[in-house]
């Protein structure tokens, strides 16, 4: 008797069923509890079908990561797409990414460990190879808009600074507010009593503001526009938190 072929189909949906389940478990746990044990335990197959796709828990974090990096980039689409300046676009995808981490907080901690020589070195090279590109074009979006502002004359490059740094310095600020006043960690007492949602833009504006990015804070109401792109641009995703109980302080 010859061996039952999969179908491409089962395939690929067995594999979305298995990502799915560990993303769930690492909003639970976190990245450095999670085993391939605890995701066999999650799912309604064997652990040699789950090793059959995913070689280890390393590979199996940045087959999710790439996964969900695909939902992130379709909501920086949508933001990019905002009816307005490049600087309120550029708030758009800060809205975006800020609502992807309050969606899927352990998810948007997870990437720093896809960046470790651990992990790189025992996922495979394909998986790596699609993250590494997922990382880029999430770039790509962001760096487009300010070299839009760039050539309408909305931003104006320091002789030492460049777009690539720009997007780098952009993504360090949100990312790092996001885990420093994160309820996955233990507060530290310099930012007892300050608001996530808050100091999340107010440390994203004054970085615009530094690199030059008009308008300026001080040129138009940065606040009111916030509140009109997710009105306008992501009014299912704030409804989503609501039904978990997050409401948001802009």
């Amino acid at each position: 008797m010859s061996p039952r072929i999969t179908s491409p189909a089962t395939l690929e949906e067995r594999e979305n069923h298995i990502l799915q389940a560990t993303a769930d478990l690492l909003e639970e746990i976190g990245p450095g509890s999670l085993t391939v044990d605890k995701v066999v335990a999650r799912v309604p197959y064997s652990k040699g079908t789950v090793y059959n796709h995913f070689s280890c828990k390393e590979d199996l974090l940045v087959a999710l990561s790439t996964h969900k990096l695909a939902d992130l980039k379709q909501l920086f689409i949508r933001a990019s797409a905002y009816n307005g300046n490049a600087r309120e676009r550029t708030l758009a995808i800060h809205v975006a990414y800020f609502l992807y981490a309050l969606q899927s907080p352990a998810q948007a901690m997870a990437i720093l460990y896809t960046k470790t020589p651990n992990l790189e070195n025992k996922a495979s090279p394909e998986r790596l190879e699609k993250l590494l590109e997922c990382d880029t074009e999430l770039l790509g979006i962001g760096i487009g808009i300010l070299e839009e502002a760039r050539n309408n004359g909305d931003l104006v490059l320091a002789p030492h600074m460049n777009m690539q740094q720009i997007a780098f310095g952009s993504w360090a600020i949100a990312f790092g507010t996001i885990a420093l006043l994160s309820s996955m960690i233990e507060p530290c007492p310099i930012a007892s009593g300050l608001i996530l949602d808050k100091e999340y833009f107010n440390n994203v504006n004054v970085m615009l503001d530094g690199y030059g990015l008009k308008p300026l804070s001080s040129e138009h109401n940065p606040q009111a526009s916030i509140r009109k792109i997710l009105e306008t641009m992501f009014n299912p995703e704030v409804e989503a938190l609501q039904k978990k109980g997050r409401t948001l302080f802009i």
